[in-house]
């Protein structure tokens, strides 16, 4: 990490040929001007560098989402948690229930999510499958892909589809 600090201690007077390569005359326009480059500039490195980092940590959290396999049957309504939504399921490879926890991040429209309906989600992508028991907005086949551009429902933004819902009163 830099040490803007120190940068930011060192007297004007040693910064005055970068801002006469500037134009800048008296003494305030190279105060303005010594305010601009030192904060703005580190200002704007650091947003390259948040970019840069959330673009890693998004390839990363994909990664980790590619991994992840279910296939189970809800036995009771989600409970949201902070991070996650937690619920009672049978998994039907082996039949057993148990406790599931998601990432809230992976999975949408956990408000339509109804006793009997069946989750799925294949390693190798991103897509979460909710198959309905009974149809919504005449669908019973909803296909929620987590993105680094965001969530998609069938294809649709995420938000198309909270909206819609929203406005049938199903959130």
């Amino acid at each position: 990490m830099l040490p803007y600090p120190l940068l930011l201690a060192i007297p004007l007077e040693l910064w005055e040929y970068p801002l006469v390569l500037i134009g800048l005359q008296n003494s305030d326009m190279k105060k303005t001007a010594f305010i601009i480059i030192f904060l703005l500039i580190p200002l704007l490195f650091l947003l390259f560098n948040c970019t840069d980092y959330n673009k890693r940590q998004c390839e990363e959290f994909t990664g980790f989402y590619n991994d992840v396999q279910f296939d189970i049957i809800i036995l009771s309504k989600p409970v949201a948690e902070p991070n996650y939504y937690r619920f009672s399921v049978r998994d039907l490879a082996s039949k057993k229930d148990s406790i599931l926890s998601i990432d809230r991040e992976l999975v949408s429209l956990s408000s339509i999510w109804n006793i009997g309906d069946t989750l799925t989600k294949n390693r190798g992508n991103t897509i979460v499958e909710l198959r309905k028991r009974d149809s919504i907005l005449n669908t019973r086949k909803f296909l929620i892909e987590w993105t680094c551009k965001g969530t998609f429902i069938n294809g649709e933004d995420g938000d198309i589809w909270e909206r819609r819902l929203a406005s049938h009163g199903l959130r």
